[in-house]
């Protein structure tokens, strides 16, 4: 005879694999209008992917993802054959990153089947698309990230470097936003109007002196080349999605990435044929929320 604490478990067990079924089913459900994004690396992955399923669940919709090799990409042909084969009864919205976009061009005419009602979506520079989503003139997720590190800093004391090209206008832009928004205490910026080998080595060791705690980057040339003058084990970074990719996940403490949710979100809703056919690209801030135990 089972006892009554293996009863207990086995029903809490059994209600928990209800709930995912349910959940799984409502994320996924076929008899739901479908969000298909092309991209060419897998840009969303675990919680990030599965945060936006839920919020494109919550508007009626389903989001799905399919990523084309790269291979397939500089080949016309293939690259439409592979988005025609990802596309399904359901699909209503046809959303492609700036890469597939710019690789398409007017190829994308070719893509939704005769009398379909897909309507296509592009990012960057776009020709043929339905809808374009156009990178508006101040990129405010950095002003999203410069509010959530402030704070933190209001809880610890989190020296901050801003490093950035001072021969970029629109790293200029994101580095200004960000230092406007900035309560946090000591923020020292850093623009470099050369990103040699030699400069990034002179301005690795000098962050490590200063003591500082953060080291955020809107856009800086040769990325990788700081990169391969380790920080110090405490310090985090805030980065570009762009650079995401080059650092570690303990490391990274946040990017400021293109919202595919937010700049679509008119595109969802009831009256969406009102709906301009520029749409601006709206970029957010993604906190990674690591424990303070991990900076130390």
């Amino acid at each position: 005879m089972p006892t009554r604490a293996s009863q207990v478990l086995l029903i809490i067990i059994l209600s928990v694999l209800v709930c995912v079924l349910l959940i799984g089913y409502w994320l996924y459900t076929p008899f739901r209008q479908e969000v298909l994004f092309i991209t060419h690396s897998p840009t969303f992955k675990g919680k990030e992917r599965f945060t936006l399923q839920w919020k494109f669940a919550q508007q009626g919709w389903t989001f799905r993802v399919e990523t084309i090799p790269l291979l397939q990409i500089g080949k016309s042909d293939l690259l439409v054959e592979s988005i025609q084969k990802s596309l399904r009864k359901r699909t209503e919205l046809l959303v492609c990153s700036p890469l597939i976009t710019f690789a398409l061009k007017e190829d994308v005419l070719l893509l939704p089947p005769k009398e379909s009602s897909i309507r296509t979506v592009g990012m960057g520079k776009a020709l043929g698309f339905d809808y374009v989503l156009v990178k508006t003139q101040q990129d405010h997720g950095w002003s999203e990230a410069a509010r959530a590190v402030s704070k933190l800093a209001n809880k610890t004391p989190l020296p901050t470097v801003l490093l950035y090209s001072a021969t970029d206008k629109k790293a200029q832009e994101s580095a200004k936003l960000f230092s406007a928004n900035f309560k946090g205490g000591v923020l020292d910026e850093v623009a470099l109007s050369t990103t040699t080998a030699g400069q990034a080595r002179a301005t690795m060791h000098t962050i490590n002196a200063s003591g500082a705690l953060l080291i955020v980057v809107p856009y800086l040339a040769n990325f990788a080349q700081f990169l391969a003058h380790e920080a110090e084990s405490g310090v985090r970074w805030i980065v570009d999605d762009l650079y995401a990719p080059l650092i570690e996940r303990k490391h990274l403490e946040g990017v400021v990435f293109d919202d595919v949710y937010q700049s679509i979100l008119p595109l969802l809703q009831e009256g969406s044929d009102q709906v301009s056919q520029q749409l601006p690209l709206i970029r957010s801030y993604r906190s990674y929320k690591t424990a303070w135990k991990n900076w130390f």
